[in-house]
């Protein structure tokens, strides 16, 4: 990304530990820096000493790393913040040029409005258990469907921001690898059967990119540390060391710009984007319902909605459940899945009509779904009144027949049932489970002792 350019340039030169580097060899031993004096010496007069270039230099211990990894970023603070900016807007801007709103038929954004306006507000946690009574057709007018409809299409762009961030992160975090697995086997090839010195400290990203070596940097090239007992080229509180090189210094300093980058970018989209004044100005710009009308799909809740082509779907989640047998008490465990109707406008009056059963747009399998193989089968509900329709508002009385399909599913198979196909071995043997797995798993078993109607076909 063309904006991580500068602030890549800005890591670099703005590193505490590359800047005593480009003054003197530094050597990185247990997470602590050491540099050298540049004073000529002996070996009576300093016990921490570097041989460079035919000279020996006095060699003083100096702060940990990590601290001036610290210090370096806060240094860098305002750097940051500019960069994270940049990304947000960039970002932001890459998430609406994606074509995610594409513009669809007046039809289809008609059944929108409806499906927003006129079924989900009954949809949503506070209203439902009213509509979650197996064929029961009394529920109370939900309040402040205006307000609610209002924050649906605002809270959709946070939703599609959160899912599209969720999916960019990795991208960042995925840098990782190229750091870190070239380093390790370069090293290993290199210092085959060297007594290696191995850091006792891990805080710091310079080690991590080191891969836990002790190290030095001197004459634009980093060396491994490797102890040895004679011919040494550096003491340090009496232990002695060779230097033994493993990569130019460039190649370093570009991995650890990348991995401050990768880290600043994961916090700006993780922590700060949803705060930013972009976001923002964007949801607000967003906060009606023409947002969700370009949409293909949306979910919220445990309810959402599908395009199919002109038309859509509207559905409920149908959760994992286990149903019993109620004569032999055997017990069955099915999938997740959703379950809906089709919607279409007449064309005609330009009104909604329903123009399938109750399905599921999923692979689904029951004792009241149609079909073997669980693709898109239809639902029977048995003698299911739909009286309602005519004196209830149309809206209100599709969530009341989605609901009355998923307690169906979940909570049918009761005495008296007949279902498409009957809950036993034959029909439903590989999704036996016993009742200790069920316990173990805390899986509901949902048609356990309910008994609120009958569903005869």
């Amino acid at each position: 990304m063309a904006i991580g350019v500068d602030i890549a340039e800005a890591v670099i030169d703005k590193n505490l530990v590359f800047g005593l580097s480009s003054r003197s060899p530094i050597f990185v031993i247990d997470g602590r820096l050491y540099y050298c004096s540049l004073e000529p010496s002996s070996t009576e007069s300093c016990s921490n000493t570097f041989k460079w270039k035919d000279t020996i230099l006095n060699v003083k211990e100096g702060p940990l790393i990590e601290v001036l990894e610290r210090l370096s970023d806060k240094q860098l603070k305002g750097d940051y913040e500019r960069y994270q900016q940049e990304l947000i807007a960039a970002e932001l801007h890459g998430f609406d040029s994606e074509n995610r709103y594409r513009e669809f038929s007046q039809d289809y954004e008609r059944l929108v409005r409806f499906a927003v306006n006129e079924i989900f507000p009954y949809l949503r946690k506070d209203a439902t258990k009213a509509l979650d009574g197996l064929l029961e057709t009394h529920t109370p007018e939900v309040k402040n469907k205006q307000g609610a409809t209002q924050n649906t299409a605002n809270d959709a762009y946070g939703s599609e921001i959160e899912e599209y961030i969720q999916n960019r992160i990795p991208e960042f975090e995925g840098q990782e690898k190229r750091i870190t697995a070239p380093k390790r086997n370069k090293l290993d090839s290199i210092l085959l059967d060297q007594n290696l010195s191995k850091s006792s400290r891990d805080d710091s990203l310079l080690l991590k990119l080191m891969d836990g070596y002790n190290f030095a940097i001197g004459n634009g090239t980093v060396y491994c540390l490797a102890n040895v007992r004679r011919g040494e080229d550096l003491t340090i509180n009496g232990v002695r060391y060779v230097l033994m090189p493993t990569h130019v210094l460039a190649g370093l300093q570009s991995d650890f710009a990348s991995e401050v980058i990768k880290r600043i970018s994961v916090e700006a989209l993780r922590e700060k984007l949803k705060d930013s004044q972009e976001f923002q100005r964007l949801k607000a710009a967003r906060s009606d319902i023409d947002l969700l009308c370009k949409r293909d799909s949306y979910h919220e809740q445990d309810f959402g909605f599908l395009r199919n082509s002109d038309r859509l779907i509207v559905y409920v989640d149908v959760p994992e459940h286990v149903l019993e047998n109620p004569y032999t008490q055997d017990l069955y465990r099915f999938n997740s899945h959703r379950v809906g109707i089709q919607l279409s406008m007449l064309e005609e009056r330009r009104t909604p009509v329903i123009d399938t059963n109750p399905h599921s747009p999923d692979r689904a399998i029951g004792p009241f779904y149609s079909g073997y193989d669980g693709h898109n089968p239809s639902l029977c509900m048995g003698h299911y009144n739909t009286s309602y329709f005519n004196t209830m508002r149309m809206g209100k009385a599709i969530a009341k027949y989605l609901v009355d399909a998923r307690n169906v599913v979940l909570r049918g198979y009761i005495v008296n049932c007949n279902p498409r196909r009957n809950l036993n071995k034959e029909n439903f043997g590989q999704r036996r489970i016993s009742r200790e797995e069920v316990n173990r798993l805390g899986l509901p078993i949902t048609n356990k002792g309910y008994q609120t109607g009958r569903c005869e076909r």
